[in-house]
C-alpha cells in the first residue's frame, strides 16, 4: 500500500559560502528538488555568505516511491544580474527514513540541523542548515470502499432514508432506476 503525505522543508539559514563574486556580496538563494518537483526560495540582496532565509516549503511525498528514492536536493546559486547565475554548492539529504516513519506513525520530524555544503570540484565549503517533517495525508482514493458499501446497502434495505433523509428519485418512486446507490456513487467517485 503507497502512503502519500506532505513533506515540509524549513530553510533556515547557512554560513561560511564560498563568495562567487569578488566585486560584490553574494545575492544567494536556494533551489530545493524532491522527486520530481521543485521549489525556489526568495533571493537575499546582498546576503553574502552568512544568509538567513528562515523559509517554508511543501512537497508532495508518498511512502514507497516509485524509484525508492528519497534525496532532496538542496541547490545554491548567486543570482547575477548582467550574467549567468552561479553555482554556490549543494547539499543532498535522504529523507527515506523520516517518511518511513512518518508513513507508520502519522508524522516524523528532523530538526534543523547543519549539513555540509559541496562545490563543484566536490571539496566543501560551508554548511546549510535545514529541518524536515513529514505527516501522512489520508485521501479519499486510498479509503477501501467496502465498509461504505455496506452502510449504503443496509440503509436502502431498512427504510429508504439515508440519514433522516427521505430517498426520493429511486426506484421505489419510480424516479429514474437508479437509486440511491446511483447519486452515492457519483458521491464517492
Amino acid at each position: 500500500m503507497v502512503v502519500r503525505g506532505l513533506l515540509q522543508i524549513h530553510l533556515v539559514d547557512a554560513r561560511d559560502l564560498k563568495a562567487m563574486d569578488t566585486t560584490s556580496r553574494m545575492d544567494p538563494y536556494v533551489i530545493l528538488r524532491y522527486m520530481g518537483q521543485e521549489r525556489k526560495s526568495r533571493v537575499l540582496r546582498e546576503g553574502g555568505s552568512n544568509p538567513t532565509w528562515n523559509e517554508t516549503f511543501t512537497f508532495q511525498a508518498e511512502y514507497p516511491s516509485p524509484d525508492n528514492q528519497h534525496n532532496l536536493v538542496l541547490k545554491i546559486m548567486d543570482e547575477d544580474t548582467f550574467s549567468a547565475d552561479d553555482f554556490a554548492g549543494a547539499a543532498t539529504i535522504n529523507v527515506g527514513d523520516l517518511v518511513q516513519l512518518g508513513a507508520e506513525k502519522g508524522s516524523a520530524e528532523l530538526p534543523p540541523h547543519r549539513y555540509r555544503v559541496v562545490l563543484a570540484d566536490r571539496s566543501y565549503q560551508g554548511d546549510i542548515r535545514v529541518g524536515v517533517s513529514f505527516k501522512r495525508k489520508v485521501l479519499l482514493d486510498s479509503l477501501p470502499l467496502f465498509p461504505i458499501w455496506i452502510c449504503l446497502f443496509s440503509r436502502v434495505n431498512h427504510g429508504g432514508d439515508i440519514g433522516g433523509w427521505k430517498v426520493s428519485g429511486g426506484v421505489r418512486d419510480g424516479g429514474g432506476g437508479r437509486g440511491v446507490a446511483g447519486r452515492w456513487w457519483r458521491l464517492i467517485v
